[in-house]
Order: structure tokens, then sequence, then C-alpha cells
């Protein structure tokens, strides 16, 4: 492979900064992709999403092995600043138009457009991903075991990031999160460019520069994830979703949740005794869970008599046995079966 000549190389840790960031983005995108996909599609196409991100990667890897002979080392850090800010911008803006696609598995030249698009669209952040890594090992002057190593722990701080953003950000806003390190990626690239690099990027228009765009993410971040009306998925499980202003939605690294504004409505009940009272209303809110699991969160007011209808429902019949004193709830949902438990006194519940 090319050698830069040692008397020009680009700084070093700049340089390792930039393919640290680097990776913690693309891994980053790659499993919040993954909960996005089981939100607005199906589990399965979670894998989907791995399978296209590896395709990405070795398309852009690919792309750096067709052009060898153009991408020289004098051009390194300019090149690696312009492939982590294309990624980017990639990230939120494939993202964008994947919400705005209706697949289905139909056999008409509609559906099968719109699964091309999406694989297009899902590939293209991972292509440039797949470019500035692949530069990166194969163009630098500086040992691959330490270039690689680099990599592998920026990869795995992206995973373990997931938890941690996931639980203070939406779906949607994390993937512009994941757009910003991979802006600050471009940055300490740049950052360490040569002096002949320095001088051609700082002659570029401000708004190419990726100081520019990590700014503008920073600044919409926050704004996107606090407004009800953000950038926000539209179409979840082919079915639209409405009413942004009025409901509460929360994501976390498995599931995403939407609460919508309670109202007094006759309690489900999924075995009513012939005695229950069909005309009681019971304040409720209705929970969604991942656009397709659907359960009731109801009002507790405080004392048992608010709970006293889950006493009509023939699946607490195992109450009246004698000596119940545990229970066990799998899958809490909307607090149905801990509220029945606490009803029939049961003070030890898991």
């Amino acid at each position: 492979r090319p050698a830069l000549s040692p008397a020009d190389p680009p700084r070093r840790n700049p340089f390792l900064l930039g393919v640290f960031l680097s990776t913690t983005a693309v891994l980053l995108f790659q499993v919040v992709q993954t909960r996005i996909r089981s939100v607005i599609a199906w589990y399965y196409l979670a894998f989907f999403a791995i399978s296209v991100a590896m395709l990405g990667m070795t398309a852009g890897a690919v792309w750096v092995y067709l052009k060898r002979a153009q991408l020289t080392p004098d051009k390194l850090s300019t090149l690696l600043a312009d492939t982590a800010l294309m990624t980017a911008v990639a990230m939120p803006a494939s993202v964008m138009v994947q919400f705005c696609l209706i697949t289905k598995l139909t056999p008409t030249v509609t559906s099968v457009f719109a699964w091309a698009l999406l694989l297009t669209v899902m590939t293209v952040p991972y292509i440039f991903a797949g470019i500035t890594v692949s530069l990166a090992l194969t163009r630098s002057p500086f040992p691959v075991s330490v270039v690689y190593g680099v990599d592998l722990l920026g990869a795995a701080l992206g995973c373990a990031l997931v938890i941690v953003v996931l639980n203070v950000l939406d779906g949607p806003s994390a993937t512009m999160f994941a757009g910003l390190v991979a802006s600050l990626a471009a940055y300490a690239f740049a950052r360490g460019a040569t002096a002949p690099e320095q001088a051609t990027l700082q002659r570029r228009r401000r708004w190419r520069r990726p100081v520019s765009l990590a700014i503008l993410l920073a600044l919409v971040i926050p704004l996107n994830a606090s407004i009800p009306f953000g950038f926000k998925p539209v179409m979840v499980k082919d079915s639209f979703e409405g009413g942004f202003r009025t409901r509460t939605e929360l994501w976390n690294s498995y599931s995403r949740i939407v609460a919508y504004p309670p109202a007094a409505a006759t309690p489900l009940l999924w075995g009513p005794s012939p005695l229950f009272n069909a005309k009681l209303a019971v304040p409720q809110s209705f929970l969604n869970i991942d656009g397709a699991a659907a359960t009731v969160m109801y009002h507790f007011g405080g004392t048992r008599d608010s709970l006293d209808f889950l006493r009509y429902d023939v699946v607490n019949l195992a109450y009246h046995l004698p000596g119940i004193a545990k229970s066990a709830v799998i899958g809490v949902g909307g607090g149905r079966d801990v509220l029945a438990a606490y009803l029939y006194g049961v003070k030890d519940v898991t």
C-alpha cells in the first residue's frame, strides 16, 4: 500500500480519535437502527438492518480498493474528513426517508420499489462509514494493529452507548446523536491534517466544515427530543400514527412506549363476572408498545376501593385460594396484574 512521507504524516492523536469516534458513531447508529426497524416494521427486520450494515461497509471497502490509485496518502485527512462528514449527514437523512416508506410483503410493483428504495437509503450511511474505516486502515502511516485496536474500542463504546442514549433520547433523536458523533470524527480528522491540507480545508465555505454540522445537530437534538411533533415515525406497522401533540412517547434500549391521554371508560376484563357493572367508568390510559402490542394503565386512587372492579375478572380467581402470600408477574404491561396482587393483600410481588 502507499506510504506517507515520514516528514509529512497526519497528526497521530487526532487521527486515532477520528477513527475511534467514527466506529462509535456507526455501531451506535446500527443498533439504534434495529430498534427503529422493530418499531416501524417488525422485529425480524432488526436482522435485516444488520445485514444492510454489513453490505454497506463492504461496499465502501470495495470502493476504496477500486479507487486505490486516486486515493493517495497526501489527501488522506481531507478524504477522511469528507467521508466522515457525509456519514454524519447520511445517518439522520436515511432514517427520515425510511419514515416516509410503506413496506408491505405484497407482490406488487409498488412494494418492490419501496423495498428497493428502503434497501438503498439504509445502505448509504454504511457505505461512507466503510470508506472512512477502510481508508484509515489502509492509507495511514500508523501500525494497522493500533488503528484496528482503536477501531474496536470505538465500536464497543458505540454498542454500550445505545443503552444510555435511548434512555435519554427517542430513536430518531438518537440517530441525530450518532450523526453528531460522526461530525466530531470529521472534525478530528480535519484537525489532524497536514499543513497543506489544513489550508485547503480552511478555504471551504463554513457550511461544509464539520464543526458547523456538529453545532447544528447539537442544537437540533434536544429540540427534537422535547417537542411532540418533531422528527418521528408517522407510519408504524403499516398504519398512520396520529395524536403527536397529546400523547407521551418514551424510548429505551428495548422498546418504545406511547401513552395516550387518560379517559374514563369501561375497564377491559378478560373474563368478566355476570355481576360486573358494565356501565362502570374507570380512568385509564391506553398504552402502545413498539407500535403493535397494546395494554391499559388503570388509575390507582391510593386505596383498594379504586381497584375493586378487578375482583370481577376470572383471571384473578387464584387469589381466592387460601394461603396466597406471593405473586409473580411476567410482563408488567400497564401494571394491571401488580394492582390485582395489591388488591388481594399480597405483599410479596415479583
